[in-house]
């Protein structure tokens, strides 16, 4: 019975603060000019704070 309890603790705390993952996908040209990013202007005009994270967690020499 506790490992019922035990694991439905952490399946719910799972699930409430779990983030919402909804990646848009851009496909951009070889060489992209400061036009191809004019989506981001109204995309980003009420943030403060902007993370950028690595694709990969591998190797951090690669990029």
């Amino acid at each position: 019975m506790k490992n019922i309890i035990y694991y439905l603790f952490i399946l719910f705390f799972g699930i409430t603060f779990s983030q919402n993952f909804n990646p848009k996908t851009l496909i951009l040209p070889d060489n992209p000019t400061q036009e191809d990013f004019h989506f981001l202007k109204d995309e980003l005009k009420d943030v403060q704070i902007v993370m950028l994270g690595e694709r990969t967690h591998y190797d951090a020499n690669v990029f």
